[in-house]
């Protein structure tokens, strides 16, 4: 049986959802994330559906270790990258 989030969040949907969401909002979205769950580097953290990675990416950048997981492989290569 397919799942309609093979197809619906690939291809163009994937590029319009980067435009939709700020970058201000993934700062302030991080900004409190890593104080309400007392987050550290070294810390370790799941992204389960983590799309195009904002919140692994940040979060990383941060020294924090995430795990993204989706069941797109186009949004996991482009985290990996």
């Amino acid at each position: 049986m397919s799942n309609i989030n093979n197809d619906f969040f690939d291809g163009h949907y994937k590029e319009i959802w980067k435009t939709t969401i700020p970058a201000e909002l993934t700062v302030k979205e991080i900004d409190f994330m890593v104080p309400h769950f007392n987050l550290q580097p070294g810390s370790r953290v799941l992204d389960l559906m983590c799309g195009y990675g904002r919140h692994a990416l940040a979060l990383g950048r941060k020294g924090i270790a995430v795990t993204a997981v989706d069941n797109l492989p186009d949004y996991v290569e482009e985290v990996k990258a």
